[in-house]
């Protein structure tokens, strides 16, 4: 008899823990969205700076400039002060007072802006093809007193340099420009850019940069030219942290293999999850083909 009332009082515990867990998860489910709805109404300032050029605020408290006529990301910085925020979060959570970081596609700068939030005695480097962002960058540095701390550099990032390449523009979504390859090219592109490319080893070398720690790469399919022009540059840190944008019809078969040969921690990003994966296929059942930001660190 005293057997079972343990039982029984046991199993009221544990039924009793469940539930608690349980309230206690969607509290803080609820706790979240009040904060999101909170981040939201704080940030949704927009201001116009003139012309086609509007300042508004960051989830992180600091300004940036955008421009009004991109319907990619600009929309969403403007209402909800936010870019990919499971990603943003996860992002500066890797960033240390020392950090090195790259901002490899660095569109508005947002990526490269909220990491110096953390930043005191690191920097930043901008690398964005698109010719149209790098005054807005320039602005949104000057505006935040970052210009010091950082390098804007209007090139594509690739796998060799002193290379001319063709960026092919739309007019009304900024953020999907991208490299014209032998497989890929817009039929009716609004703008062609030719912009010289520039390999991270080389940049790396030239610069007298030994230490990078945080590496963002978001080229809209042409990751895997980044990747090959920065081999020296992992090998030589072997601590460092790349956020990747992965597109699976945008590679060679072999590109996945070559990530798990530099890193030993495979994960991609989804519903604030960390889903470690080993391979293309892998990634393509969780994410259905579509893009996946990856993050790899050893």
């Amino acid at each position: 008899m005293k057997s079972n009332g343990i039982s029984k009082m046991l199993a009221g515990i544990f039924k009793f823990g469940c539930s608690f867990e349980k309230e206690l998860g969607d509290l803080k489910r609820k706790l979240s969205d009040i904060a999101h709805s909170a981040n939201i109404a704080k940030n949704s300032t927009t201001v116009s700076l003139g012309g086609d050029l509007m300042l508004t605020r960051l989830y992180t408290g600091q300004l940036i400039v955008v421009n009004r006529l991109d319907f990619s990301v600009a929309p969403h910085l403007m209402m909800d002060g936010q870019w990919e925020i499971e990603v943003s979060q996860l992002f500066r959570a890797h960033i240390k007072e020392d950090s090195v970081v790259f901002d490899i596609g660095a569109n508005t700068g947002y990526f490269g802006v909220i990491a110096s939030t953390e930043i005191k005695s690191g920097n930043v480097h901008y690398f964005e093809a698109n010719p149209e962002f790098i005054p807005i960058i320039e602005k949104t540095l000057m505006i935040n007193c970052l210009r010091e701390f950082s390098s804007v550099n209007n090139n594509v990032v690739s796998r060799n340099s002193d290379g001319n390449v063709q960026l092919q523009l739309r007019d009304d979504r900024w953020g999907d420009s991208f490299v014209v390859t032998e497989n890929r090219a817009m039929e009716k592109p609004d703008k062609i850019r030719n912009v010289n490319t520039v390999s991270i080893d080389d940049y790396c070398h030239d610069n007298s940069i030994n230490n990078v720690d945080i590496v963002k790469i978001d080229v809209e399919g042409y990751e895997e030219e980044v990747f090959y022009g920065m081999l020296n540059t992992i090998i030589s840190n072997p601590s460092i942290v790349i956020f990747m944008e992965y597109t699976p019809a945008c590679y060679s078969d072999d590109f996945f293999g070559m990530l798990k040969k530099y890193f030993t921690n495979i994960r991609a990003i989804k519903n604030n999850e960390q889903i470690s994966v080993s391979s293309e296929r892998e990634l393509v059942e969780i994410f259905g083909g579509d893009w996946a930001m990856l993050l790899l660190k050893n």
